[in-house]
């Protein structure tokens, strides 16, 4: 037992390392002055917030330039990722409980189309929805990559949900609608609550997904809506590359994922393992 013990706690502050490693360089990178970009894992030499104070309010530096400030980005990112994760959940949860408790062959055809549109890669289908965005004459808003971004969202949630609800006991259900509950009231007083931390792991993963995708924003977003991973992308050219922005810039991005994983955090330890002692 004390052997196990100890394996577990050894295994764990390697896979921390390893984890924090690249976050730790990223770190010492984003503080150091012009020309001294660190090769290993120590200390610079000399420490600099030049690089912090250009990211923040706004700077520029050679061919490169980048005046504006990282909020208007940050902002654009986070309210778009929310709005994804709102509206996943508003589709997704009704449809996973019809698919679970309401099983029939056009179901599973339907599961299994969304699960295909799921593994559609995103480039195929970037033409397509830029048209479409065009169309509704909404190309260049932020709704415009929030219903795109919903193409992938969605399928995914469903199939999370899906397994959630098939775990969760049927004849609670069965015991309200006897005591008279009605359909809607059964979902908002029983199913919603016993779900949380399935709708924890899907919100989280619907933001994740929404906040860290790059292509439809670089095609359905202007410049003054863009996001933060378009915003890290003005940092590379093919003749430089402006690494200290670029790390103080990724450090700022990671602040909104971090925040909500912590708002998260109670429901997501249950929810990434309800289920696996199903049967």
């Amino acid at each position: 037992m004390r052997r196990r013990r100890l394996t577990i706690i050894v295994s764990s502050i390697l896979a921390s390392v390893w984890s924090l490693l690249p976050v730790y360089y990223t770190l010492i990178v984003s503080f150091s002055p012009e020309g001294m970009i660190p090769t290993k894992l120590g200390l610079p030499a000399q420490f600099t917030l030049w690089n912090w104070e250009n990211v923040l309010f706004g700077g520029g530096m050679g061919e490169l330039t980048f005046r504006a400030d990282i909020w208007p980005y940050l902002r654009n990112s986070v309210v778009i990722a929310t709005g994804v994760s709102i509206l996943t959940l508003l589709i997704s949860l009704p449809a996973a409980y019809t698919f679970s408790r309401y099983k029939s062959r056009t179901s599973k055809v339907v599961l299994l189309s969304l699960l295909f549109f799921r593994m559609i890669p995103s480039i195929t289908l970037a033409i397509p929805l830029y048209l479409f965005m065009w169309q509704l004459g909404i190309l260049g808003t932020e709704p415009s990559l929030i219903f795109g971004h919903l193409v992938y969202t969605v399928p995914l949630s469903a199939w999370l949900m899906k397994g959630f609800y098939d775990v969760l006991p049927v004849e609670i259900e069965e015991a309200a609608l006897v005591d008279g509950a009605s359909r809607f009231r059964l979902l908002a007083k029983i199913v919603l609550p016993l779900s949380r931390p399935g709708i924890a792991v899907s919100m989280m993963f619907s933001f994740l997904i929404s906040y860290i995708e790059y292509l439809f924003a670089v095609i359905l977003l202007k410049s003054a809506t863009s996001t933060i991973p378009v915003r890290l992308a003005f940092f590379i050219s093919p003749h430089m590359i402006l690494w200290r922005p670029l790390a103080c810039t990724a450090l700022l991005s990671a602040l909104p994922t971090i925040v909500l994983f912590l708002f998260l955090q109670k429901h997501l330890v249950r929810g990434l393992t309800f289920g696996a002692v199903k049967g």
